[in-house]
């Protein structure tokens, strides 16, 4: 088969990988049924990584370099850019912040888990898998045009799905392929998902790409105008974290140059030095 086709055969393999964390999610229920799907994605994707694209597990991010100092900025910077604009919605008298409530701890806990698993599936998946099969036939950024425009169109068959709710996924993908193409590993891009998705779910109790998240508590309710929190797709449709993903996108497309992957020939150079 052909190089081209054999790439194109791997992408193919995509909507079955996803299925696990949709199925979970869908017919299982939140937050077990989300922990239980995307820990059984990320083991698939990792499997057809290493089994059909031959390729080490640690060229699609999962390796254990840069962890801590990629998790703690990903955690922070999501958690804070998804936060940050709902601070200057209270500011412009568009919206007010309630009283925290955490109902159920437990429940609270392990939902925190199970978007965190979620998150790194999705990272594992979207920019380890996809975007490093995309990276074998183009040049980084196209690539990750190609990737961002795939991950875009996983998110339009959610509930309540807009122009501007898929615009501010296509701008976030940028920045989290970004994120990946500089530090060749999912810590980095996979927690900046993670603290948004949880800035959203438990700390302003909104939904998530219009998925109504039942947590158990929220740590800061926030309240006001549907043109401003996005409706039932939630924050992501709205105007200021749009704007707020479009900054981040261009201020790390302009701060973190991609690191180009190895080629075939690199690797087999790499795995000569090793066995020598």
């Amino acid at each position: 088969m052909p190089r081209t086709a054999r790439l194109y055969a791997r992408l193919l393999l995509v909507p079955p990988l996803v299925l696990p964390g949709l199925l979970g999610l869908r017919v299982v229920s939140f937050p077990e049924g989300l922990l239980v799907g995307w820990a059984l994605g990320i083991l698939l994707t990792a499997l057809a990584w290493w089994g059909i694209a031959r390729r080490p597990i640690s060229e699609m991010g999962l390796h254990s370099g840069g962890a801590l100092p990629g998790l703690a900025v990903g955690l922070l910077l999501g958690l804070g850019w998804a936060v940050l604009p709902a601070e200057l919605g209270r500011l412009l008298g568009e919206a007010q912040f309630g009283v925290a409530r955490v109902e159920d701890a437990d429940r609270f806990a392990l939902s925190a888990l199970a978007l965190a698993v979620a998150a790194f599936g999705e990272e594992a998946l979207f920019r380890g898998y996809v975007l490093g099969t995309l990276e074998e036939r183009w040049a980084p950024r196209p690539a990750l045009a190609l990737g961002c425009v795939l991950f875009g169109a996983g998110h339009l068959f959610n509930p309540n799905a807009g122009p501007l709710a898929v615009a501010t996924v296509l701008v976030a993908s940028w920045a989290l392929g970004v994120a990946y193409q500089r530090t060749r590993s999912v810590w980095l891009p996979g927690a900046l998902h993670c603290g948004w998705n949880a800035g959203l779910a438990l700390v302003l109790g909104q939904p998530v790409s219009g998925i109504r998240v039942p947590a158990g508590g929220v740590l800061m309710p926030i309240e006001g105008s549907e043109g401003f929190l996005g409706g039932a797709w939630g924050p992501e449709a709205g105007w200021a974290w749009f704007l707020g993903w479009a900054v981040l996108a261009a201020g790390m497309t302009w701060l973190l140059p991609p690191r180009r992957p190895m080629d075939a020939e690199e690797r087999a150079w790499r795995d000569l030095v090793r066995e020598g």
